[in-house]
């Protein structure tokens, strides 16, 4: 085993497949997805500009704004507002015009779309509603609205009180580095056991290697083992090295529960070298376990979840995912490092990727040929 792993090492096709893309993959995927995220107070500042002579009903609009999680960051001059991904710009006047019943108009720009510019709409709107009321209260109580008057309703006890709580912990789905590093990873493991696992097994039984040891004092149970485990091998290196750069180089957290980590993956790497030993034996050139390797880890990939997370994916799709070996992995991954759960919530996927690996093992060992 040790010398097959060893034989697979010098060849330079598994550097660039099991560590020289992947780190590309890495980088450039996480860079890419980075933006899709929807938390945190980096992707909540709202840069404002607000023109002399606003007047007192704009101050009041701020007020609210931060109320609905913006951090505000007010600029000195509108063309300061350029260097932020949300802009607002209250004009001149906005006090005296409202006060006036004249048209006034808020710009608001934002750099990109999506679930993320819906939400913003949402909070302006909902901001702007608030002040509106508040004018009403006190054109009806015959009350100018100044500072204090203002400030006085904001503490004044509200008659109506909507009451929400969360119906359960609300799941991210993982952004950036923290589903490219990951989902690089299973899709690269099968990558190569499928696509160069196989094709060196149909390579090493065209150049008659395999005859060879068919002939030496070494059982055929023994030969097939000395073959997952030299594959087996390279797939835990490119588990260590995947989790080792993307901590060190794109400071990904495994979460609190590391072992169940590599359980799962260790789980993932077994049926991936599985059938990678049996594609190599049911193949009948060293091209076509490549390509249909490469075709079947790249439609998993797909479905599974490596290259967009599959809570993205309509329900329908996160069902099918999840029935795959890379959605398995994928989703007790996520529990895991993204969503917070502890290691039972990926005790089921570790478990049938084990059984996975398990009746793949069988199989190749069944179909195993010599040449």
């Amino acid at each position: 085993m040790l010398a097959d792993t060893a034989h697979l090492l010098r060849r330079r096709e598994i550097w660039v497949w099991a560590f020289g893309l992947p780190l590309i993959f890495f980088y450039f995927i996480g860079t890419i997805t980075a933006r899709w995220s929807t938390g945190g107070n980096e992707n909540n500042v709202l840069a404002v500009y607000v023109a002399a002579g606003a007047g007192p009903i704009a101050d009041h609009l701020l007020a609210h704004l931060k109320t609905l999680d913006y951090s505000i960051a007010r600029v000195p001059a509108r063309p300061a507002l350029t260097g932020y991904d949300r802009q607002l710009s209250i004009p001149a006047d906005f006090s005296t015009d409202i006060l006036a019943h004249k048209q006034t108009i808020l710009i608001f720009k934002r750099h990109d779309s999506g679930l993320d510019a819906e939400h913003d709409t949402v909070r302006l709107d909902r901001a702007i509603f608030t002040v509106l009321g508040d004018l009403i209260v006190l054109d009806n109580a015959n009350e100018s609205p100044t500072v204090e008057s203002l400030n006085a309703l904001d503490r004044a006890p509200r008659l109506v009180r909507l009451v929400t709580k969360a119906a359960g912990h609300r799941k991210v789905a993982p952004s950036g580095f923290e589903q490219a590093v990951p989902g690089s990873m299973v899709f690269f493991i099968l990558m190569v056991m499928l696509s160069y696992g196989a094709g060196s097994l149909v390579a090493e039984r065209e150049q008659g290697i395999l005859r060879r040891l068919a002939c030496s004092p070494m059982s055929r149970a023994s030969v097939v083992s000395g073959k997952w485990g030299a594959r087996m091998s390279i797939g835990l290196i490119q588990i260590a090295f995947a989790m080792v750069t993307g901590t060190l180089l794109f400071h990904v957290r495994w979460g609190s529960y590391v072992w169940m980590v590599l359980l799962v993956l260790i789980a993932y790497a077994a049926f991936s070298t599985a059938t990678g030993i049996l594609l190599g034996s049911l193949a009948r050139t060293k091209s076509q376990a490549g390509a249909f390797g490469a075709l079947a880890a790249n439609l998993l990939a797909c479905i599974g979840g490596c290259w967009w997370p599959m809570e993205i994916m309509p329900r329908t799709m996160q069902t099918i995912s999840q029935l795959t070996p890379p959605g398995m992995a994928m989703d007790a991954l996520h529990q895991l490092v993204n969503f917070g759960s502890g290691p039972i919530a990926a005790v089921p996927g570790a478990l049938a990727l084990f059984a996975l690996a398990g009746v793949a093992s069988f199989f190749a060992a069944r179909k195993f040929r010599f040449q």
